[in-house]
């Protein structure tokens, strides 16, 4: 025989005795890959896995802001009366109550969702049992401080989607929620209580907005009310004392038309003709007492015997009928019963500040799973083949 068929029969015997050997030790091949596998997925299950999730946050539905239209129509409607008063030289009143809209609240919430001071309290109650683990407290809030400090809130406004959007008229569309971290229950706790949080930050501020400007209404229409008064007081209070200036004038003059004889006015006229009409010129050089004391101390009379001022002083006239447009406002009164219907103040509407899902987060793991338990098999079945081998080889020796 010779020498390439003996190495080609040794290659064979060494295949056969290879896979004889690998076959009577199945048993630990198997068993080791088992092994492994249990392993890796014990660690896969109860190790930290850190990862990334992201929740979008969307303004409340077409339905949901509906609610709010009644009050919101109100205040366009105040909005035009406004600008009627200015029209009719009526007093301005004070600018309409703030509009409740999707992106109003949507707004606010995002307001609540930056407040560091919500997410630390949150952390802070839902990792309370591993407070322990620090002996000093400052290290437990620095640690608190670093969840926080993991969570990002991004706002998209509308400008960033669609064209020619003016910055005063951009608004927020969406936002998007981001944290990094390994323990996604207790995350999804503190995301319940900020969900929470912020819906009641949103409601507590839009309330107590309405309020102060329902207060700053109610004082601008009373100080107005004052100013008005006050103009009134110092008009009536300038004709009675240019009355008094009129009546001594007219006292001295009557006298003077007296002393003199002159019962009748003696003023000299000239008139002219025109096409149409007649145009009287009085000599105005002429001293007022050549009036004659008749016509002097009738003048008088009447002036003395005048009770209502106000058909002789138009601006008075004006001025009461802007005070009484104050008294009789009932924009804040309709206001106010309109606001107590909406879900912000009533019993029987839901409140909804935004739309958010905690379900619909998208969660991505640092660490894929399947890949650690293809890697435990793997590595569990090399383990095996390799035991199987250092046996063989104790025992052959």
């Amino acid at each position: 025989m010779s020498d390439i068929q003996n190495k080609q029969l040794d290659d064979e015997i060494d295949l056969s005795e290879l896979v004889k050997t690998l076959w009577q030790g199945k048993w630990t091949i198997v068993a080791c890959t088992c092994l492994c596998f249990v392993v890796g997925a014990a660690y896969h299950k109860f190790s930290a896995n850190p990862f990334t999730a992201t929740l979008e946050i969307k303004p409340i539905t077409q339905v949901d802001e509906n609610q709010y239209q009644s009050f919101n129509e109100f205040n366009n409607a105040a909005d035009v009366a406004d600008v009627a008063d200015i029209k009719m030289l009526k007093p301005k009143l004070a600018p309409a109550f703030s509009k409740i809209t999707a992106s109003t609240l949507l707004l606010t919430y995002s307001e609540a969702l930056n407040n560091k001071d919500f997410w630390y309290q949150r952390f802070e109650e839902a990792l309370s049992a591993k407070r322990g683990k620090f002996d000093d407290i400052d290290d437990f809030d620095k640690f608190i401080k670093n969840e926080v400090y993991s969570v990002s809130i991004k706002t998209i406004k509308a400008s960033e989607t669609l064209k020619n959007i003016p910055v005063s008229e951009d608004y927020i569309v969406e936002l998007q929620l981001t944290y990094k971290g390994s323990d996604l229950e207790k995350f999804s706790s503190v995301l319940t209580g900020i969900a929470q949080d912020s819906a009641n930050y949103v409601k507590l501020s839009l309330v107590q907005n309405f309020e102060n400007q329902a207060i700053v209404r109610q004082q601008s229409d009373k100080f107005k009310k004052q100013d008005l008064q006050n103009a009134i007081a110092n008009l009536l209070a300038d004709y009675d004392k240019n009355t008094m200036v009129e009546l001594a004038f007219l006292d001295e003059q009557g006298k003077i038309a007296r002393k003199l004889g002159i019962a009748k006015s003696t003023f000299e006229s000239q008139t002219f003709q025109s096409n149409a009409s007649s145009v009287t010129n009085v000599n105005t050089d002429t001293p007022f007492y050549m009036r004659g004391f008749e016509a002097i101390e009738e003048e008088a009379l009447l002036l003395k015997s005048r009770n209502n001022k106000s058909v002789f002083m138009p601006e008075l006239i004006d001025l009461e009928a802007q005070v009484r447009a104050i008294e009789q406002d009932k924009t804040v009164l309709r206001a106010q019963a309109l606001f107590e219907n909406t879900p912000l103040k009533s019993s029987t509407a839901s409140f909804v500040a935004a739309q958010v899902d905690i379900n619909e987060a998208d969660i991505k793991y640092s660490r894929k799973g399947s890949l650690i338990l293809a890697l435990s098999l793997v590595l569990g079945g090399f383990i095996g083949i390799f035991a199987v081998f250092v046996r063989k080889a104790i025992i052959s020796k």
